[in-house]
């Protein structure tokens, strides 16, 4: 049996993502060479990183949050092409940016091959149409919370009234929870949002329970559950 420590000895991993030092320590951890570009640059990656590359120039003591000319998922990929040209990767690991921005990934897919889910793939995740759809036809004992995608304060309004309060309020695009808001009844929406601003926002029906976040590992025949994390 191959010790932990050695399943990835000698193996060139890279990695990219916004927070991108969780999965190079696990990496680390099996034995890999950890290349990674990563948005924050903690002092904490060098100790999981062989090389890296960063978006922030970080400052001891001074938390960080300024906006970027360019967008974050593009200076991810990027350094990462620039970085590690000569490096051979035997896989690459993608964390998270790029929920939404999938098609950053197309160049480093070209040129290396992606471990995991293709951008194409993460797009069709990210469709809710489709995956509604699915559930529909499949006839899956699951089901999506109602929502309406509105481009104005008064659609967005009048489609909070057809979902009903409490409703949760989102932004199109989004990773983690960046953006999404909840209210508890039309005024408190009301006096939020300015009516004479245009907006692109989704409104969403709340639904009570526990959140969850479940990672799987399919094949497109079979899937399997690999962890089930409660979410703060």
């Amino acid at each position: 049996m191959i010790p932990q420590k050695a399943m990835l000895k000698e193996k060139n991993i890279g990695i990219i993502g916004f927070n991108a030092r969780p999965i190079a320590c696990s990496i680390k951890a099996l034995g890999g060479k950890t290349y990674v570009s990563d948005y924050w640059g903690d002092i904490d990656l060098v100790a999981c990183s062989d090389e890296w590359t960063t978006v922030l120039a970080p400052k001891p003591g001074c938390r960080q949050r300024s906006s970027q000319e360019r967008p974050i998922h593009l200076s991810l990929s990027d350094n990462f092409l620039s970085a590690f040209p000569d490096i051979e990767f035997d896989a690459i690991l993608i964390g998270s940016g790029f929920d939404d921005h999938s098609s950053s990934l197309h160049r480093i897919q070209k040129n290396y091959g992606l471990s995991g889910n293709s951008p194409p793939m993460i797009s069709s995740a990210r469709n809710r149409k489709k995956i509604q759809s699915i559930i529909n036809e499949d006839n899956l004992p699951a089901r999506m919370p109602r929502s309406y995608k509105c481009r104005s304060v008064q659609h967005l309004l009048r489609s909070a009234i057809k979902v009903g309060f409490p409703c949760v309020v989102r932004p199109c695009t989004s990773g983690g929870g960046s953006g999404i808001r909840s209210f508890p009844d039309f005024e408190t929406m009301a006096q939020y949002f300015d009516s004479r601003k245009s907006v692109e926002l989704i409104v969403q029906e709340y639904i009570h329970g526990c959140d969850f976040s479940v990672s799987a590992l399919g094949t497109g025949e079979e899937a399997k559950v690999l962890s089930i994390q409660s979410q703060l």
